[in-house]
């Protein structure tokens, strides 16, 4: 069973960087910042977008997000999101991971995209 929990030296003010908002565009796209995982093997990402678009959660092998691992995120590298639906995509493939990206697009081309419910979880 996969229990979320905090790594050993997890700092309270290591930030994704996300905005609560993603802009109207073809597509509007917001990208985190790097995100230490501290080597932990598994992990989800989960939130909540009032319009269409795409999660994908590209891990890393450093702590640095320079050495890109395979896409082992629930068995793609990009699930759509369903409006005003919650979606989690997680990995628990063994890989220890140095770092995460998260990239949301917002496919609707004329209405901004509010997220809600957005959380990173680790475990080991």
């Amino acid at each position: 069973m996969f229990v979320p929990q905090a790594p050993t030296g997890w700092s309270q003010g290591q930030s994704h960087g996300l905005p609560a908002v993603i802009p109207a565009g073809s597509p509007g796209q917001i990208v985190s910042n790097v995100i230490n995982t501290f080597g932990l093997n598994k992990g989800a990402v989960g939130l909540q977008s009032t319009q269409a678009g795409n999660l994908t959660v590209q891990r890393y092998a450093d702590a640095a997000g320079q050495i890109p691992l395979p896409a082992v995120v629930n068995g793609a590298p990009t699930v759509a999101i369903v409006a005003n639906t919650p979606i989690c995509v997680t990995w628990a493939d063994g890989t220890p991971t140095g770092s995460i990206q998260i990239t949301i697009t917002n496919s609707s081309g004329s209405t901004a995209a509010n997220l809600t419910n957005l959380t990173v979880n680790l475990g080991p």
